[in-house]
């Protein structure tokens, strides 16, 4: 696609993918795309773009970087028009990245140019397998351009099984608000369609395993919504048995588990929240919202405003129905952030009204927490 072919898209869709409309008009907003294909079909390709853009692992480039990324660059001609037709299109960045060359690799093509790490495709040795965009030179990908992402993703599963946990003691309804909320925030359904685009430049083991992980996953979060919707129209709470039992079948490579880049979760912001986190409900849930908002937060890794607004939840409803879910990843985002102080005060509350909330804890938080706490204690002397 060329940047003058690039039809944008209207306002409301804009203000619809912002989280800026009103209840109501989001709700009108939903009914059009459901009698326009081709309009949900756009908002979704968008929304997935912007999302996973966002989340490409920022760390600190090796020494060789600079002269790598230019040798890549100078036998990559599409690398140039990409960049040329970005600088051109009058839009946002993330949008003018989502739409040159019409797939998330050229995206992240995009980004790396301008400075951002990312994907950054090669030319392919086996050009029948590999990937196009738009008659451009046939590029593959390799496992480490790609696995910092699919970590990500990772941790991602992880973390909504980890809230099915918290879902035992509630209500049928809460479950279901919880979960959907999960789902939503998380974005791994829609993230995995676009993860699944860059690894099929994969080798062939590599790209089966990955795409097995992700299609498994993809799977299973199509169960869980289904099983939602059934649940709330038989009047019945969610089977969470069988969702859990969906959620452990996941195919997940046993490199991802193992992998030393995982670490890049514990770290944040992956990028700003730009005006803050949308509310996630429409029907005026309030402290759905509020949690919601802090759970969203927690996966843009931006886990100082995270903790602000768990504490806040913590705050205005100190008995309510996601307490436990705030307390354990209100405890995860204050040791991210390095509040520690703050996390110390949580994991005392937690010990008073709920020890086992710890165990169901990602270890390596509280193993952070451990040795921030005895590094306090030595510097105190």
């Amino acid at each position: 696609m060329e940047p003058a072919d690039y039809i944008p898209l209207s306002s409301d869709a804009h203000a619809f993918i912002n989280g800026t409309l009103s209840a109501e008009q989001e709700r009108d907003f939903e009914r059009r795309m459901s009698a326009d294909g081709e309009l949900k079909h756009r908002v979704a390709e968008v929304q997935a773009a912007r999302k996973l853009l966002s989340d490409v692992a920022m760390v600190d480039p090796p020494a060789d970087f600079d002269d790598k990324l230019r040798a890549r660059i100078r036998r990559v001609e599409m690398a140039r028009s990409a960049l040329a037709g970005v600088r051109q299109a009058p839009m946002a960045l993330w949008q003018r990245a989502a739409m040159v060359g019409g797939g998330a690799i050229a995206a992240a093509l995009v980004f790396a140019v301008v400075g951002m790490p990312g994907v950054l495709p090669r030319p392919a040795a086996n050009p029948d397998t590999a990937l196009r965009f738009d008659g451009g030179p046939a590029l593959e990908v390799a496992e480490g351009d790609i696995l910092a992402v699919v970590c990500d993703h990772y941790h991602r599963y992880r973390e909504v099984s980890r809230q099915l946990a918290f879902a035992g003691g509630l209500d049928g309804d809460a479950q279901r608000e919880l979960l959907s909320a999960e789902l939503r925030s998380s974005e791994l359904s829609a993230r995995a369609q676009r993860l699944s685009t860059i690894c099929a430049g994969l080798p062939a083991e590599q790209r089966r395993e990955y795409l097995r992980f992700l299609d498994s996953l993809s799977a299973a979060c199509e169960s869980i919504d289904a099983e939602l919707v059934a649940s709330r129209n038989e009047g019945r709470g969610p089977d969470l048995a069988m969702i859990g039992e969906t959620f452990a079948g996941i195919a997940v490579p046993e490199r991802i588990e193992k992998e030393a880049n995982l670490r890049v979760v514990y770290t944040g912001p992956a990028s700003g929240l730009r005006g803050g986190v949308a509310p996630l409900s429409a029907g005026g849930n309030a402290e759905l919202d509020l949690y919601s908002r802090a759970r969203e937060a927690f996966y843009a890794r931006d886990y100082a405003q995270s903790g602000r607004l768990f504490d806040n939840y913590l705050a205005t409803y100190s008995g309510g129905k996601f307490r436990d879910g705030a307390l354990a990843s209100g405890l995860a985002a204050h040791v991210r952030a390095g509040e520690i102080a703050r996390a110390v005060d949580l994991e005392k509350q937690i010990r008073l009204v709920n020890a086992s909330l710890l165990k169901r804890m990602d270890a390596a938080d509280i193993d952070a927490l451990a040795r921030a706490i005895a590094d306090r204690k030595a510097i105190d002397g």
